[in-house]
């Protein structure tokens, strides 16, 4: 399967409620993309947001702290196909610090 097919896996796992299985084969992705940093983003910015349904904010951070980390990489190699991705991740990782604050989550 490839990453194309496992990302939509991945979806259809999470619309039939199966976030457990969605985030194994999202991590899978990770695993086997290897260099590719826009296969790495996309499912580091997907694993992210299936974090923050799952309110498991420390997790979800670690995902997008990954877009964070790697922004101007991403943007040189892929021009703004990933801006999208960035920006959500940049709001998410403010709402995590801001959460994190409020409610001493760690």
């Amino acid at each position: 399967m490839n990453f194309d097919q496992q990302i939509y896996k991945a979806m259809i796992l999470m619309d039939k409620g199966r976030e457990n299985d969605a985030i194994t084969c999202l991590k899978n992705c990770i695993e086997q993309a290897g260099e590719n940093m826009l296969a790495c983003a996309r499912a580091h910015g997907i694993l992210g947001e299936v974090y923050c349904e799952l309110e498991d904010y420390a997790s979800a951070k670690e995902h997008f702290e990954y877009l964070v980390e790697h922004q101007n990489t991403l943007e040189t190699l892929y021009d703004d196909a990933l801006s999208e991705e960035i920006e959500n991740a940049k709001k998410e990782f403010t709402k995590y610090e801001f959460l994190r604050k409020k409610y001493c989550i760690r």
